[in-house]
C-alpha cells in the first residue's frame, strides 16, 4: 500500500482517496512530499532487480524476489522479499520504483531525498562467513537517479556480467547515485541460530547509524514512523556506516517531465545466501530552494 503526503505551513487537510492519503499545503510551491509503502495490499509499483552476477546464472544463484508474507514470528505482515546465493562475492539485490508528476514531483526541480526503511533480516552480527561476515559484509543502500536503474551486460568471451546502469558504488562505498545506510546484521549474536528480526535505517545529516533491530509491536512501529516523519532521529548503538558517508541525505534533480527513480537493497561481500524482507519504506522529497 502507498500513502502520499503533502506537508506545509498553515492549513492542513487530510483527504483519503482509495489507498492514497495526502495532506494539502498552503500553495503548490516548495511543497514537501512524503510517501509510505508497507506492501499490505500489493507491490505498490516496486519491482526487483539483481546485478553483479554472471549472465545466465540465475538458477545457480537461486535468485528470488517479490511480495511475500513475513515469517510467522514477525506477525502477519507483508514485505518485498529478496534472496540470492552470492557466488560472485558481489551480488546486489535491489528494488526500484519511478516517481513523477502524477506523484506531485515538479519538472527540473532539485529535491533532497530522505529515507526511512524497515527490513527483516536473519543475518546475525559478529559471525565469520565465506568472503565476509553474513551481517556486517552485506551493505544496505538506497539511491536516487533520473535514469532508470537497469541491468546491463558488461564483459565478453564467456565472462559477461550483469552490472547496474547507474553508479551505486561497490559494497561499503556509496556511489554518485546511492548512499550506504548500514548493514543487514541484527542484534542477534548467535551464529548458529539465524532468526528474522526487524531492523531500521534512516537518513541523517551527519554520521549515521542503522537503528538496532527490534521485535516491535504495530503501535511501537507506528510511533517510530511518526517520530521519523517529524524529523527526529532514533537512537542507535549499531554503527554501520563507513567514514566516506558523512551524510545519507541525497539530492537529485528531476528531468523535463518531472520523473526520477528510487532504488534500494543490498550489496554483498558475503559469499553465501542472504535473504531480507523490505517491509516498510518512507521517502521524503524536500525541494531545494
Amino acid at each position: 500500500m502507498q500513502k502520499q503526503h503533502y506537508i506545509g505551513v498553515g492549513l492542513v487537510c487530510i483527504v483519503l482517496i482509495g489507498v492514497v492519503g495526502f495532506w494539502m499545503t498552503s500553495g503548490d510551491e516548495n511543497k514537501t512530499l512524503q510517501f509510505s509503502f508497507d506492501f499490505s495490499e500489493d507491490d505498490a509499483g516496486w519491482e526487483h532487480l539483481f546485478v553483479d552476477y554472471p549472465v545466465g546464472e540465475e538458477e545457480d544463484y537461486e535468485l528470488e524476489g517479490g511480495r511475500m508474507l513475513l515469517p510467522d514470528t514477525l506477525g502477519h505482515e507483508y514485505g518485498y522479499y529478496l534472496s540470492g546465493e552470492n557466488h560472485s562475492d558481489d551480488l546486489s539485490m535491489l528494488i526500484k520504483r519511478s516517481f513523477g508528476p502524477e506523484d506531485g514531483l515538479d519538472p527540473n526541480t532539485t529535491y533532497r531525498v530522505k529515507f526511512f526503511i524497515e527490513i527483516a533480516s536473519n543475518a546475525p552480527s559478529g559471525c565469520v562467513g565465506v568472503g565476509g561476515a553474513p551481517g556486517e559484509s552485506v551493505y544496505f543502500k538506497a539511491g536516487a537517479a533520473v535514469a532508470e536503474p537497469t541491468a546491463i551486460v558488461e564483459g565478453a568471451g564467456g565472462n559477461e556480467y550483469y552490472r547496474l546502469s547507474i553508479d551505486k558504488g561497490n559494497q561499503a562505498s556509496g556511489g554518485n547515485d546511492s548512499v550506504v545506510l548500514g548493514h543487514i546484521g541484527t542484534s542477534n549474536n548467535d551464529c548458529h541460530n539465524w532468526e528474522f528480526l526487524f531492523k531500521t535505517f534512516q537518513s541523517t545529516e551527519g554520521d549515521s547509524d542503522a537503528t538496532s533491530d527490534q521485535n516491535m509491536s504495530p503501535d511501537e512501529a507506528d510511533d517510530m514512523t511518526k517520530e521519523t516523519l517529524d524529523g527526529s532521529v532514533n537512537g542507535s548503538d549499531d554503527s554501520n556506516l563507513p567514514p566516506q558517508n558523512p551524510s545519507t541525505i541525497m539530492e537529485v534533480t528531476t528531468d523535463d517531465s518531472g520523473q526520477l527513480w528510487i532504488f534500494m537493497g543490498t550489496d554483498s561481500g558475503f559469499e553465501a545466501t542472504s535473504s531480507i524482507y523490505i517491509n516498510e519504506i518512507q521517502i521524503t522529497f524536500e525541494p531545494v530552494e
